[in-house]
């Protein structure tokens, strides 16, 4: 059965931490995103944190990935030890999560693997993109995604950027891990 993916997101203002004592480091829009699968949201409690840049940085391309780690970012924090699958296909995207520990987290009834649709999936990155830049935009602050602890404003210059170039700067710093990752296999 194929899924339809949206998200929630929950925004708070937040001040960022300074080196200087005598100012602050600066206000900055946090943003939590959540999934929604078919409306409903795929975790049954709280406690985890999404992580949506990941997804929006592997985009529709399959990859290992923590999708939920603590509020610090370090999915190992959390308990979670394995990584999730994406896997896209020409026509499908899935994510398959490890039983443990996210069979006990998953709301009742949600599978550990979920399909959506390839064009579907795409869309709703894209949707998500779109939000979160409106989000930026709207609020006249650097905005940044949980999780994101110990804010500093070295993090708000890079984040004062629209958001797709933001993303798009990840993105290029993710396919540069990936061609190091391979050429050090490589050897």
């Amino acid at each position: 059965m194929t899924a339809k993916l949206t998200f929630e997101l929950t925004e708070s203002f937040e001040e960022a931490l300074s080196f200087d004592e005598a100012t602050t480091g600066g206000r900055y829009l946090r943003v939590e995103v959540s999934p929604l699968i078919d409306g409903c949201p795929l975790l049954a409690s709280g406690g985890l944190v999404f992580d949506a840049l990941s997804v929006l940085v592997s985009g529709a391309t399959s990859a290992e990935l923590d999708l939920y780690t603590c509020s610090c970012g370090v999915a190992g924090c959390a308990g979670i030890f394995e990584d999730c699958q994406c896997l896209v296909t020409e026509d499908s995207v899935n994510w398959r999560f490890p039983e443990e520990p996210f069979a006990k987290w998953f709301a009742p009834g949600m599978p550990l693997e979920i399909h959506f649709s390839l064009p579907g999936y795409v869309a709703a990155l894209a949707r998500l993109e779109g939000d979160l830049e409106a989000r930026r935009a709207a609020c006249g602050a650097p905005l940044l995604l949980a999780p994101c602890e110990l804010v500093d404003e070295r993090d708000l210059t890079e984040a004062a950027v629209p958001f797709h170039d933001f993303l798009q700067a990840k993105q290029a710093q993710h396919a540069e891990w990936l061609s190091a990752l391979a050429e050090a296999d490589e050897t």
